[in-house]
């Protein structure tokens, strides 16, 4: 089973895509609201692929993308944004990332499509 972590400020964005990506049994879901503790646990254990809002306040996805790419270059990235900005997309493409979702979510296939093509599923 791999290992996935969710970073977003919407609670109800977390309970969504815990529910809907856990249902099959494939993937292992932790969710976070508050940046900083995702970075905590980031640190201590191992995850496959990391889902992060872009915008937070005072950690942004940017800042969390960073912060990974600096210690688990490996790790897979994907950043999510009801803000559609080229510079924001442009900036995250040189620190490393996987891919881009823009929120609201379109079809939650496509999200878990995404993963699993990243994680090899």
């Amino acid at each position: 089973m791999k290992k996935v972590m969710i970073i977003d400020d919407e609670l109800d964005i977390l309970d969504v895509l815990e529910r809907f990506l856990s249902r099959k049994g494939k993937l292992e879901v932790e969710t976070y609201s508050n940046a900083e503790s995702a970075l905590k646990k980031l640190r201590a254990k191992p995850y496959d692929l990391i889902l992060s809002d872009i915008m937070m306040p005072l950690v942004s996805g940017i800042d969390i993308l960073k912060e990974v790419k600096s210690f688990k270059p490996n790790s897979k990235i994907i950043l999510m944004t009801a803000y559609s900005s080229q510079t924001k997309i442009d900036i995250s493409e040189k620190f490393g990332i996987d891919e881009y979702i823009k929120k609201p979510f379109e079809n939650l296939n496509e999200v878990e499509k995404k993963i699993y093509f990243l994680l090899g599923i």
